[in-house]
């Protein structure tokens, strides 16, 4: 079973890796976490994970602990590559680093490119959405009646291309989705469904 995961990324400058270790997580937690009821909807173009079953260090050993698995891994790094040099700890850099790993920027705005599509089925018509998105903002929305529907609401083209224009350059989140939708819920009932619908596939 799978303890760790790594990924990779390269630049012109730079080279970046990390790496997550299992010691004793909760398994059921993390399992609820990677499955999300909205994964077959979205078409991303980042390198999806290899899924394999998964288990914690403590599994194998309970005298693994965190200290006991950094030893270890300075212990190697230093028969590898030469003794390690600790640092001192700089706090105000420390602070600074927190601060911005905690920002919707570094959290998000370096996303892969991805599309959502959706499929709504309303009693007037069927209707298909596909949201797509770059860096974390929403660049195009496009909304359309199934080739099925008889007669569509006739106003219904004028309220996908008002949803399609207020939501092109907002952030791919629900509270900056739900703000810019709010005025186009006073169009009429379709229009709130519409909304309605939308704003469920971004909770």
């Amino acid at each position: 079973r799978k303890v760790s995961g790594s990924a990779f990324r390269l630049t012109s400058s730079r080279a970046f890796h990390h790496g997550t270790m299992l010691i004793d997580a909760d398994l059921a937690r993390l399992n609820g976490c990677l499955r999300s009821r909205h994964a077959d909807a979205i078409e991303a173009r980042g390198v999806d994970s290899v899924r394999s079953a998964v288990a914690n260090l403590r599994d194998y050993s309970w005298a693994i602990d965190h200290d006991a698995f950094c030893t270890a891994v300075r212990r190697q790094f230093d028969a590898s590559f030469g003794p390690v040099h600790d640092m001192p700890f700089d706090a105000a850099a420390n602070t600074e680093m927190k601060d911005r790993i905690r920002t919707w920027d570094w959290l998000f705005a370096q996303t892969p490119d991805f599309v959502h599509r959706l499929d709504g089925y309303f009693p007037w018509a069927t209707v298909s959405a596909s949201i797509s998105a770059h860096r974390g903002h929403i660049s195009a929305a496009n909304l359309a009646t199934a080739p099925e529907a008889s007669a569509p609401p006739p106003h219904i083209s004028a309220v996908f291309a008002d949803i399609g224009r207020v939501l092109t350059g907002t952030r791919y989140a629900y509270a900056d989705v739900a703000e810019c939708l709010a005025p186009i819920r006073n169009h009429g009932s379709h229009a709130a469904e519409l909304c309605d619908w939308i704003l469920a596939a971004f909770q």
